[in-house]
């Protein structure tokens, strides 16, 4: 479903909530789930498009779920030291 041309923003640049948004998922797992990073990415346009006022309150809802989602898959890829020493331990060694 592609936006109507009234509310699709202008390619001026990233706006303040699209770079936001970018700074964060560069350090989360963008890199194993790039669609949810590029949705993100595009939700977060919409929140910077002063047109899409009425989108805005659900994209914010999607957005926030979205991001949720990718630092719950950046967590569970690192390891703490204690998971690292119990797999080593059940596996013999290193």
């Amino acid at each position: 479903m592609s936006l109507p041309a009234s509310v699709t923003p202008d390619p001026v640049g990233p706006g303040p909530v699209e770079s936001a948004v970018e700074d964060e998922i560069g350090g989360l797992a963008a890199d194993a789930r790039p669609s949810l990073a590029q949705a993100a990415l595009a939700i977060a346009r919409i929140l910077d498009n002063p047109k899409a006022v009425n989108q805005q309150p659900a994209a914010a809802k999607v957005l926030a779920a979205l991001l949720d989602k990718l630092r719950l898959m950046s967590a569970r890829g690192r390891r703490g030291g204690l998971a690292l020493v119990r797999t080593m331990t059940e596996r013999g060694g290193a």
